[in-house]
């Protein structure tokens, strides 16, 4: 009788895991969307709902890849931080989803720039004007980097978004 309590309370467990993901995804997009609000307090709570999410697998982590790389751009340092772990630890699991999503992130980046700086009503520039001057991207391109391939094949896809000609 004990054992068939444990294999309830196991299943209700497994039950409760199916139901959370069903709802992460019927969700996610709506989420990964309030990356880009303008008010860092929304990025936050989104970015720290994928983070939980992420990290207990209820979702792909490939359908947040180019969010994730967004929000590396963020100004807001505890948010840039969290944004960059998660991508390492993607990396890490899953080699090579970086890469494959890398210009779709860099689109992003600029999207999420974009609503930034629309309150601000500044100039979106590719660096951050602090004491490093370090580019937005460049936790992206030190990821990518280290794999000649990877680097060769998303610089030229970048150089691609400028050709004249492809249009």
């Amino acid at each position: 009788k004990k054992l068939s309590k444990q294999e309830d309370l196991k299943e209700m467990g497994d039950i409760s895991s199916g139901m959370s993901s069903s709802i992460m995804q019927l969700y996610l997009k709506q989420v990964l969307e309030a990356f880009f609000h303008s008010q860092s307090s929304v990025r936050h709570f989104a970015l720290n709902v994928i983070a939980l999410t992420l990290n207990q697998g209820l979702i792909h982590p490939v359908q947040c890849v180019p969010y994730l790389i967004a929000m590396g751009t963020d100004p807001e340092p505890s948010m840039r931080n969290k944004a960059d772990q998660q991508l390492v630890e993607i990396d890490k699991k899953y080699t090579g989803f970086i890469h494959m999503k890398a210009v779709a992130g860099m689109k992003m980046s600029y999207s999420l720039q974009q609503a930034i700086n629309l309150s601000r009503k500044t100039i979106i520039r590719g660096f951050r004007q602090d004491e490093t001057h370090s580019a937005l991207c460049s936790h992206l391109f030190t990821m990518i980097r280290g794999n000649r391939q990877h680097r060769r094949a998303f610089l030229i896809s970048l150089l691609n978004l400028f050709d004249d000609s492809a249009v």
